[in-house]
């Protein structure tokens, strides 16, 4: 009943953006050393945006569509509401994501550059760069990034005393705080060392990356296994004050 009352197909989306986003660090792990020239090396550039950025909008996309139909079926309770009916918006923000990051690809994609920043003992450092990097791809592509996540959060707050079982509304404030505090911490300290060492920032990145679909999981996951467990154990929790709670 756990299960089922979750919307299955929103968990299997969000463990699939989740996959797709751990598999960003993949791309940014190899370097000459490896074997790799520089042809190689700039679709490994521009794998990781892809990868990175298709993960983050299904995660939250389907974080939010989740909510979405929790919230419509609260509201129209005797209509019976289908994924189908609320999938309009993943889909669109899937679509814009790819957009942009065809566009990208083709005008003006991310090259493997390596420069010597160290003329006496020839130090140098590898990294990936563009000619319009910052101003005509990679902000657009954050904006709509951010558009499901202040989506999910607002949605989020409009679940908030619906029965756990059937919407995370309170997890999913921890989950983009957190979120929000790893960015705020991580990006700069990326940014400040990127020119000074590689092994840096290549840990900065990872623990990035990596946070994100370990909260995502975590905060989705670890409250139904608590929940279900409950259920097997007879424990009942506290659903008096909470819409969609029966019993």
């Amino acid at each position: 009943r756990i299960v089922a009352a979750s919307q299955p197909e929103f968990l299997y989306m969000i463990c699939f953006g989740a996959v797709v986003q751990t598999s960003a660090i993949i791309p940014i792990s190899f370097d000459e050393s490896n074997g790799w020239d520089e042809g190689q090396l700039g679709m490994a550039c521009m794998a990781y945006p892809w990868l990175l950025a298709l993960g983050h909008i299904i995660v939250y996309s389907a974080l939010f569509t989740k909510l979405w139909r929790v919230n419509k079926l609260l509201q129209f309770s005797r209509r019976k509401i289908k994924v189908q009916h609320v999938a309009g918006p993943m889909a669109i923000l899937v679509l814009t994501t790819i957009l942009l990051l065809i566009l990208w690809t083709v005008f003006d994609p991310l090259q493997w550059r390596r420069e010597e920043i160290n003329d006496s003992t020839g130090e140098s450092i590898g990294k990936c760069s563009s000619e319009n990097f910052a101003i005509a791809f990679a902000l657009p592509l954050i904006v709509v990034m951010l558009v499901p996540t202040v989506l999910t959060g607002l949605m989020a707050y409009k679940t908030k005393d619906v029965d756990e079982t059937f919407a995370e509304s309170w997890w999913i404030f921890i989950l983009i705080i957190i979120q929000i505090e790893v960015v705020v911490v991580a990006v700069p300290v990326v940014i400040i060392i990127q020119d000074i060492s590689t092994e840096g920032k290549y840990l900065g990145l990872l623990f990035l990356i990596g946070s994100f679909p370990m909260t995502t999981l975590t905060f989705i996951f670890l409250p139904k296994i608590a929940s279900y467990r409950r259920a097997i154990l007879g424990i009942e929790g506290s659903t008096a004050t909470k819409r969609g709670a029966k019993g």
